[in-house]
């Protein structure tokens, strides 16, 4: 785009030429430009860290807090990871990029990134594995009719998701807390 063939054929003009020159250097500016795009859109790729899902975490620095069932689930998949004694420490690892993930409770989670502002951080959708919580009470329990219904009028209560919103996050419409 900067020459002009084998020289049999040039502008002879003073328009001719100037729109030449104009030509050669918007020429450049275009193919320079073009370059810089391809290149950056390579560089790119390769510094996101692309977690995305569970497939990702094998070739990623996981972390999981010990004893729990994060670090259970990561243990039986053979995926490499940092044990932490507590979340917190595990949290603040993860924020000071000396791992790419964390495996732990979601709706724990939900709540500590709601509650320290940690609002670079997010709780991925994905459910590893479904435990299920529970109240344990003697089989004959005078207690146990009373905390059930106690327990069904505060879920069915107008209000329920909003508090589940208010303490581990996600929307309001697809609380955190529908599963672990």
């Amino acid at each position: 785009m900067s020459t002009t063939g084998y020289g049999d054929k040039v502008p002879v003009t003073v328009g001719g030429r100037i729109l030449g020159l104009v030509w050669m250097f918007a020429s450049i500016f275009l193919v320079a430009l073009f370059s810089a795009t391809l290149a950056s859109s390579f560089v790119v790729g390769r510094l996101k860290t692309g977690i995305n899902g569970p497939s990702d975490l094998a070739r990623s620095r996981v972390a999981v807090v010990t004893g729990t069932a994060g670090a259970e689930w990561v243990g039986a998949q053979k995926i490499a990871a940092r044990n932490y004694p507590f979340a917190i420490q595990a949290m603040k690892a993860l924020q000071r990029g000396e791992v790419q993930a964390l495996v732990y409770e979601k709706a724990i989670l939900g709540h500590m990134i709601k509650e320290y502002h940690w609002n670079e951080l997010q709780v991925l959708p994905h459910t590893l594995a479904v435990r299920y919580y529970g109240i344990a009470v003697p089989t004959e329990s005078v207690l146990k009719e009373s905390l059930n219904r106690s327990l069904l009028k505060v879920v069915q209560r107008p209000d329920w998701k909003e508090r589940v919103y208010q303490y581990v996050g996600g929307s309001e419409e697809s609380p955190i807390a529908d599963g672990p």
